[in-house]
């Protein structure tokens, strides 16, 4: 058919529709949303946003236009708007603000009444972690909670579309106003996802999610619904976010996390050198945007590409500071400079001292979703109240749901439904200057050493001590107090040394004297295990991998979410040979420069022991201490 008789068409309506969308997407579809709930897009052209790198929004109470600014990694992951985006980023890059954020409103803005997917490791992490600042970017981009969108479904009053596909429950759901939903999807149960259909899947915190449920079981539901519908948005070969997939994450660090790497391999190098010269081209000459031909290649070209992103933390100097960066380079060991910060492609060995851990397939297991989201629902749902304009008067609007920021400020086990009520808690330590460590654990029963669950790791560093660290523990398990206040205290020879560093206080600096007073202050009754001199090295590594393959007790089991830093430390580890058989290779360990606490993160994993010696610390104390004759503090036990 001649390119005049297809114009002339019936189809001519959708066609000129479809234009239209793909200059939105081409150019500012992030865009300001009214007061009646309808969608107002943005005049500026691309060739301004690329050159400013700024989206402008005007307030709709005051009508003064704001910026928000992207930096240039931002600004290349949004105008190239390829249909699978992995983006790999250095600490402090904005993956939130400038790059879920933003893709999360072009599908939402792009498909009225269709749906998403927003991947986390737990819904501990998405309503505790991620929520919070994922509403915090979509309303800085505009988009006011209780007149835009709602946590659940929204009353009649507010007006909002239905989605083409109604959730069967509505607590893990964000309703927009134009009838799309983000379901917040948790990858801890298997099966989780299925039988649903949907358009759009984000993750955040990518190298967590484990391969075989997002290849298996998550890239199965964007098939899209079987909807009634000619609007262009759900055509997949017009807007490239129509069954699209956008992966953010910091940079893997282990073999369990390096199958992000594999998204490298399905990168569309001939197409994305396509899209870049055709960037480039808009640039020289904006009004090209005007041109049909020109946009429908564009996003024929779009919804074929696969991209691969690498920034490091530099790409965001302009926010964080040129002063913040030197501070890191040299606060930081040059090793983890260059993953954390410059993010420099980290090579990973599959050698190292736990050689028989595998995380995904026998030691981990996750927190259950429909628990979670119980234990979420009845201690942080509330009401929420808002005002929106309809009609020329002001409308008072009450929603109710999960209130994501007061369970951000909850920082304690009420999301943890591994605990057994009514059974003490295990502890052990590793004790240092800069960094100290505590591992948690429980068996079925008191006097069982059959099996063992790591339950939570937890460190302090930057000047806080053992002090702040039982601190921690204890206000993390105070919920546990009400079933069992009991806790058994694990340590060998080594925590009978001290030194003035290891306290906040200088009267006793005893290691283990300084945790039995702070976790007593608290009203927890020690039982302390006094395990005598530590399990030789060779020993040591024979025994706890014989745990790890199932040969030897206890059988051992790690809480995923709970315990991410420890199972990185685990599995970068190395081990040496010695005259006397394998060991640690803890050579390292004398870098203790860390990460700073800016970054909101935990310190580097390179190379980082002290976390590893206090998980094998408690492993030893339960397989050859007996729990039935153990008495409580100042009557320790020997093995």
């Amino acid at each position: 058919m001649a390119r005049k008789d297809y114009y002339n068409s019936e189809r001519e309506k959708v066609v000129r529709a479809a234009i239209e969308l793909a200059k939105t997407n081409l150019s500012d579809d992030i865009v300001r949303v009214g007061v009646d709930g309808k969608a107002v897009h943005w005049d500026e052209s691309l060739n301004n946003l690329m050159q400013r790198g700024k989206i402008e929004v005007e307030d709709e109470l005051t009508h003064q236009v704001r910026y928000f600014y992207l930096n240039p990694a931002q600004l290349t992951v949004y105008n190239f708007g390829a249909r699978n985006t992995t983006v790999e980023a250095g600490r402090g890059t904005g993956k939130t603000d400038g790059l879920l954020a933003p893709y999360m409103i072009r599908c939402i803005q792009s498909m009225p009444g269709g749906s998403g997917i927003f991947l986390g490791n737990s819904i501990k992490q998405l309503f505790s972690r991620t929520m919070p600042a994922v509403i915090m970017a979509l309303e800085r981009y505009g988009f006011k909670e209780g007149i835009h969108f709602t946590r659940g479904h929204a009353p009649k009053k507010l007006a909002f579309r239905e989605p083409y596909q109604r959730p069967q429950r509505w607590d893990n759901v964000l309703h927009f106003y134009n009838g799309f939903v983000w379901y917040l999807i948790s990858t801890a149960v298997v099966g989780s996802a299925n039988g649903m259909s949907v358009f759009a899947v984000a993750g955040d915190e990518a190298k967590f999610i484990p391969e075989a449920k997002f290849n298996g079981e998550i890239i199965a539901t964007l098939r899209g619904a079987s909807i009634k519908t000619d609007h262009p948005g759900f055509d997949d070969k017009i807007n490239p976010f129509c069954k699209s997939t956008f992966l953010v994450s910091d940079a893997p660090l282990t073999p369990r996390q390096a199958w992000l790497y594999k998204r490298k391999k399905q990168d569309t190098e001939e197409i994305n050198t396509q899209i870049a010269d055709m960037l480039a081209e808009l640039q020289v000459c904006p009004e090209i945007a005007e041109s049909p031909k020109f946009i429908r290649t564009l996003q024929k070209l779009r919804c074929q590409s696969s991209a691969y992103y690498r920034f490091s933390t530099l790409e965001n100097v302009d926010i964080l500071g040129e002063d913040f960066i030197t501070r890191m380079q040299k606060q930081m060991p040059p090793g983890v400079f260059d993953i954390a910060i410059r993010n420099v492609e980290n090579s990973v060995s599959k050698d190292g001292y736990y050689y028989t851990l595998n995380v995904e397939e026998i030691h981990g297991y996750r927190n259950s979703d429909e628990s979670q989201l119980e234990a979420a629902a009845k201690k942080f749902t509330k009401k929420f109240v808002t005002s929106t304009v309809s009609g020329g008067r002001t409308v008072r609007v009450e929603t109710e749901g999960i209130d994501f920021f007061e369970a951000q400020k909850s920082k304690n086990c009420i999301f943890d439904t591994d605990i057994i009520p009514g059974e003490p808690l295990r502890i052990a330590f590793d004790y240092n200057a800069s960094v100290n460590a505590m591992v948690v654990g429980q068996t079925p029963t008191k006097g069982d050493n059959r099996q063992l669950k790591i339950i939570n790791s937890l460190i302090v560093k930057n000047g806080r001590k053992l002090e702040a660290l039982c601190g921690d523990f204890c206000k993390y398990y105070a919920p546990h107090q009400g079933s069992c206040n009991e806790v058994l205290f694990y340590y060998d020879s080594t925590a009978k040394q001290g030194g003035s560093y290891a306290s906040e206080h200088a009267e006793d600096t005893k290691f283990y004297n300084i945790v039995k007073k702070a976790l007593n202050k608290y009203g927890w009754k020690v039982i302390c295990v006094e395990m005598g001199r530590p399990m030789a090295h060779n020993q040591k590594f024979e025994y706890l991998n014989g745990c790890l393959a199932g040969t030897q007790r206890p059988l051992i089991r790690f809480n995923i979410d709970n315990n991410q830093f420890l199972l990185q430390a685990m599995e970068l580890t190395m081990v040496k040979q010695t005259a006397k058989g394998f060991a640690k290779f803890k050579d390292a360990e004398k870098l203790k420069s860390l990460d700073n606490d800016e970054m909101g993160e935990m310190p580097s994993q390179s190379g980082i022991t002290d976390i590893t010696d206090a998980f094998d610390t408690l492993v030893i104390g339960v397989r050859f201490h007996n729990a039935g004759r153990l008495k409580y503090v100042g009557m320790p036990v020997g093995g």
